[in-house]
This record gives C-alpha cells, sequence and structure tokens, in this order.
C-alpha cells in the first residue's frame, strides 16, 4: 500500500490555511489604507464642503502664516490664530501627515512661567516669522504695547515670552498692524526685523542682529491710522546685481491715504529706505477707515525678484497685485473649488509656498496659487482648528 500523499505546506501551514490567512490580511490591508486615505484627504480639506462649520476661532482673529523645511526635507505650514478663549493658537501640518494639529501657545506660555494668564489684545494682529532655529511671534497686549513670543522647536508646543517689548519698548497706535521676516542669505546681517506703526502716525521698524534688539528706520513718516503693512525679503537687480540672488534686500508695503505704496531698502538703494516703483502707487482707492489688511509673498527663479501682494477691500474682497517687470498687474482673483458662499473674508496670511490663508465666518480655507498664474487660486481646504 503506498504511502499517504504528503500535502504541499507553505511557511509551514496547508495550502488551505495558508489562502485563508491571506484573503484575511489582504482585507485588513486594504481596509487599513481606505481609512488612512480619508483621514489624509478629510485633513487637507477635500471632504469639507460646509462654508458655516462651527469652529473656536474668534470672531475678529487675525492670522499670521509660514513655512519651512526641516533638515530632513520634511515641509511644514503653520498657520496662527486667536481662539475665542484670547489664546493665541498655531495650527502646523507636514507633509508627510497632512494632519493638522494645534498648540494653544497662550497655554505653552503660561505654563513656562507659573503665570495665571496672557496680556493679549482681543482681536491682536499677528505677525510670525523663522530661520529654522528661531520661530519667532509678535502682537499686541491690552495696552498696545508689542510683544513677542518664540520657541526653538513649536513642534513640541513649547513657547516663551521673548525680550522684544522689554528691550525696544515698542509702543503701537490703536489699531496697528504688525509684521515680521527673518533675513537669512549669505552677504545679510541675518536679522529679523519687525515693524509697527506708532501713535503718531510713522511705520518703525526694529532690527535684531547678533543677539540684540535696536530700533532703526521709519519706513513709512505718516500712514493712516491701522495702516496695512507687510514685509518681505527681496532679491535686487533681477538677481544679476553684485549680490547674485541674495535676498540681501527688502520690500514693506503700507498705505499713504487711500494709495498702496512700496518701499524698498538694499543695493538698489544703497541700503537706505526709499520709495519704490518711481514712487507711483502699486494700488489706488483703498479704504482708510478701516484700512486694508496687506500680505506679501516674494518669489522668483533667480532669487526672489519678483513680489505677489494682496489685500481685502473694504468689502472683504481680494484684490492682487503682482508686478510683472515693468508695472504692476492689479486683479481680483478667481477663486476656483471653494465652497459656495466662500468668497469675502476678515483676514488673510501668507506663506512663501504660495499659499493664502483667508478667515471666513469663523473658518480659516486655504488657497494656493503659482507664479505662472498668479490670479487664479485653487482651493485646497479648510485649516483644522481648536474647537
Amino acid at each position: 500500500m503506498p504511502p499517504p500523499k504528503e500535502h504541499k505546506r507553505i511557511w509551514g501551514l496547508s495550502r488551505e490555511t495558508f489562502v485563508a490567512v491571506m484573503a484575511g490580511l489582504a482585507v485588513f490591508v486594504i481596509g487599513l489604507l481606505a481609512t488612512v486615505l480619508a483621514v489624509t484627504l478629510g485633513s487637507w480639506g477635500s471632504s469639507s464642503t460646509s462654508s458655516t462649520v462651527s469652529t473656536g476661532v474668534l470672531s475678529d482673529s487675525k492670522l499670521a502664516a509660514l513655512n519651512w523645511t526641516d533638515y530632513s526635507g520634511v515641509d511644514h505650514t503653520a498657520v496662527a490664530y486667536q481662539h475665542k478663549s484670547n489664546a493665541i493658537m498655531i495650527s502646523t501640518r507636514n507633509s508627510l501627515t497632512g494632519i493638522w494639529t494645534n498648540v494653544n501657545v497662550t497655554e505653552s506660555v503660561m505654563n513656562a512661567t507659573k503665570s495665571t494668564g496672557l496680556d493679549v489684545l482681543p482681536g491682536t494682529p499677528l505677525a510670525y516669522a523663522t530661520n529654522k532655529g528661531l520661530w519667532n511671534l509678535y502682537y499686541l497686549t491690552s495696552d498696545n504695547a508689542v510683544a513677542e513670543l518664540y520657541s526653538t522647536n513649536p513642534l513640541t508646543g513649547q513657547w516663551l515670552m521673548g525680550e522684544f517689548g522689554a528691550r525696544t519698548g515698542a509702543q503701537a497706535v490703536a489699531g496697528s498692524r504688525l509684521g515680521a521676516v527673518w533675513q537669512s542669505c549669505q552677504n545679510c546681517s541675518n536679522s529679523l526685523l519687525v515693524i509697527w506703526q506708532k501713535e503718531n502716525g510713522q511705520v518703525q521698524l526694529a532690527n535684531y542682529t547678533n543677539m540684540a534688539w535696536e530700533l532703526r528706520d521709519v519706513i513709512a513718516e505718516s500712514a493712516p491710522p491701522g495702516t496695512g503693512m507687510a514685509i518681505s525679503a527681496f532679491t535686487d537687480s533681477r538677481g544679476t546685481g553684485e549680490f547674485g540672488t541674495d535676498t540681501n534686500s527688502l520690500r514693506a508695503y503700507v498705505a499713504d491715504g487711500s494709495n498702496l505704496m512700496e518701499n524698498q531698502n538694499g543695493p538698489d538703494t544703497d541700503f537706505t529706505w526709499d520709495l519704490g516703483n518711481s514712487a507711483q502707487p502699486i494700488s489706488s482707492g483703498l479704504s482708510v477707515t478701516p484700512c486694508p489688511e496687506v500680505v506679501s509673498i516674494t518669489y522668483g527663479e533667480n532669487g526672489w525678484d519678483n513680489n505677489l501682494v494682496t489685500y481685502l477691500s473694504a468689502d472683504g474682497d481680494l484684490v492682487s497685485n503682482i508686478w510683472r517687470g515693468s508695472a504692476w498687474d492689479v486683479q481680483a482673483p478667481v477663486l476656483a473649488g471653494a465652497p459656495e458662499g466662500v468668497d469675502t473674508f476678515s483676514s488673510i496670511a501668507t506663506t512663501q509656498q504660495m499659499r493664502t490663508f483667508a478667515l471666513a465666518n469663523g473658518v480659516i480655507h486655504e488657497y494656493t496659487t503659482t507664479a505662472a498664474n498668479p490670479f487664479t487660486w485653487l482651493w485646497v481646504g479648510k485649516v483644522v482648528t481648536e474647537d
């Protein structure tokens, strides 16, 4: 009698058992992938369509935003806003997960200082800047003093009080906006620059270089109360001058009456402040009461040698201004793919990656655009904020 036929085994299992195990594993993997995909798409807003979702954002919150790439090549985007509890919050997303994570900056500072509160003006303007070693956030206190918070690792949620106010005594006029930028390049002083409006109407600049604060130039002698303001690093001479593509120039945008003016400082002006655009306004007919919020992006293929400047009209409409090499082109951007009814905003912020964050009815919406077509803004989704 021949011996019984031996069934083939796979990894020690009978064929039937192996097939059953692999089928179960396949179902599990498919389910896991579906869950991950749903979470990822949801975090980018692809599945969100409501324009009036309930959020914890303060109704008159202002926004600030920035992006950076860490030393492992991961991109990070951060949006600062004010919670309805009056706390300053930051929502951060990285390019690996696409998930927004919120940090209560006010709570972090209170824990670090063992204090019972942080004096923050409701509806304070916000300015946010980084050199990838320090992350600096500026706001106004209830008596309109300009104050600073900083972090050496914002992803861990650890924030501390800065020395800006104590070192400069910066006092802003009621309704002042804020601006900040780190200027880092080979031929730069690697400085942190902060601007605000003083009670006499001047737009003042302070400079942090070699670990010391100093009050520096007055950018504008007289601006309407609450003028919009933005400041960006820039490359002069289209990147072909003595300093090549270095961003050792600055562009600041401030109102002069109902005109939006460009102010410049760099090699082309012997590093003194002067009016740009041949002293002509880049946009006219702006509201004066209140002045519009202004944001700016510098970008380009040969250094940051071009500008996209955006402001909010009195009705909350977006108006963009782009330099075309010899003149400014002014248009209202086309908002593509946004939920119905999302077309006017109360605050805006931009990042160097040409992403704009706009607040509407307590919801922060994200848009992206390109240098090739800067007047078409594609809706990306909603920033996840603290309830």
